[in-house]
């Protein structure tokens, strides 16, 4: 585009100031996301000031620490391309940025709000403290509201129409995203730019899950739907539960919840197992985890471990015992099938258990 050209895009979106930002074709991918490494240029007031901005956006993609966050990721710097935006500068009176989880405790139902008076370069930079929002994804209900020491506050409905705008975005990625928003001075809210979420710490707040053996059944293959997830859940909740209790690893009435849907995918408790499991002697969590190919860090304490004792033995008595009678109960219903698909009658003799 030509500069007669440029300047007529320019009158086209309001004219002078405008924001003018690289965007690397390898930018805001979902492991690397490129923030802070290329240039941005705020509040450019003259066309003189924009062309000198553009060239400097380009020449960004070559600057050392681009490269070196290339190498950190593995990827090829010959595959850096810069392409310049140029966008309406929005008189900002509040901005601030969006987690769609929250990204130090890893609860997606959560959204992580922080904002500051004026632009939010200010805010990026850490030249401001922030005021701080938590509020629940679903309920709008605002969990935390800690304010900075400029008294920068947000209104319940702004807080309400950047819940909404943050699920539709997320949605429309299928990924936790990190949005740049502002509010002008007319209370308008307008979205600047969506990402990725690169990294969150995973939430603390459950039990040990795992998704091993669930992956190859469409439940966690990719992202599962609550439809899909609900069938899973009424299937495993009751069989799992009454497995265990059968076979008196567990005690009879023990309430444990089996299922868990986060990230959009379904998990197992494999703590639960393992808490029934590590009663019996000899057990060895280590051994326990590769058999279903999940990858642990078991810190300086290393994995758990049961050695054998006169409790241990005395706790795997009644199991072993009642194994034994579920594998009976299980050759017994399989000798009705053919009864049952041929006659369609309900098994006369034996209670068929999900488990089996």
């Amino acid at each position: 585009m030509n500069k007669s050209g440029l300047l007529e895009s320019i009158q086209k979106i309001g004219g002078f100031p405008v924001a003018v930002r690289s965007s690397g074709a390898l930018e805001d991918l979902e492991g690397a996301s490129f923030a802070g490494l290329y240039e941005t240029y705020l509040g450019v007031a003259s066309e003189e000031l924009l062309l000198k901005s553009i060239k400097d956006c380009f020449q960004s993609v070559h600057h050392p620490r681009v490269a070196d966050y290339f190498s950190q990721k593995g990827i090829d710097p010959k595959l850096a391309k810069m392409s310049v935006l140029i966008q309406k500068q929005i008189q900002s009176k509040i901005s601030g940025v969006l987690f769609t989880v929250h990204p130090l405790e890893g609860k997606e139902e959560e959204i992580y709000i922080e904002c500051c008076a004026g632009l939010g370069e200010r805010l990026v930079s850490g030249h401001v403290t922030p005021t701080l929002y938590r509020a629940h994804r679903d309920t709008k209900q605002t969990l935390q509201e800690t304010i900075n020491n400029e008294d920068t506050r947000l209104s319940p409905k702004t807080i309400e129409d950047l819940i909404k705008a943050a699920i539709g975005i997320q949605a429309h990625y299928g990924l936790p995203q990190d949005i740049e928003w502002a509010i002008d001075e007319n209370d308008k809210l307008w979205i600047l730019q969506a990402r990725p979420i690169t990294e969150f710490k995973p939430r603390k707040d459950v039990p040990e899950l795992t998704d091993s053996d669930l992956k190859d059944g469409g439940i966690s293959a990719r992202v599962c739907t609550p439809l899909m997830y609900s069938a899973y859940q009424l299937a495993l909740q009751p069989s799992m539960g009454g497995y265990f209790e059968r076979i008196k690893l567990l005690p009879n009435g023990q309430s444990i919840q089996w299922m868990y849907y986060y990230y959009g995918r379904g998990y197992w408790n494999a703590e639960a197992v393992k808490e029934g499991l590590a009663r019996l002697p000899d057990f060895n969590e280590e051994d326990f985890d590769k058999d279903l190919g999940i990858l642990k860090d078991y810190g300086d304490s290393g994995p758990l471990k049961t050695k054998l004792t006169i409790q241990t033995l005395i706790n795997a008595v009644p199991v072993m015992i009642h194994l034994w009678k579920e594998f009976d109960d299980c050759e017994l219903m399989t000798g009705h099938f053919p009864i049952y698909f041929k006659t369609r009658k309900i098994f006369p003799s034996a209670t068929p258990h999900l488990s089996c």
